[in-house]
């Protein structure tokens, strides 16, 4: 898939990687789109600070993932209450 790494910006080739992982929160990931795409080799899977082999670049994926979802969530509440209202 072509487009922007989230981590480093490069334009490229990217892989698709879900902020929670395990079967069952690869799954939630997708249904709340908390899916950014990295570079594969250096970003995502291989380099020092990748998403899979550094607990510092994982942990800002998961906080990010948090607040992406928590204002997403907040929206729709606020959207839910003006349409019931």
């Amino acid at each position: 898939m072509y487009g922007q790494c989230w981590k480093c910006g490069k334009w490229g080739q990217m892989e698709r990687h879900h902020i929670f992982e395990g079967v069952a929160n690869r799954k939630k990931s997708e249904e709340f789109g908390l899916v950014v795409l990295l570079c594969g080799e250096e970003c995502h899977r291989n380099g020092r600070e990748a998403a899979h082999r550094c607990g510092e670049t994982a942990l800002r994926l998961h906080r990010w993932g948090q607040r992406k979802f928590m204002e997403e969530q907040k929206d729709k509440a606020r959207k839910a209450r003006k349409e019931t209202n």
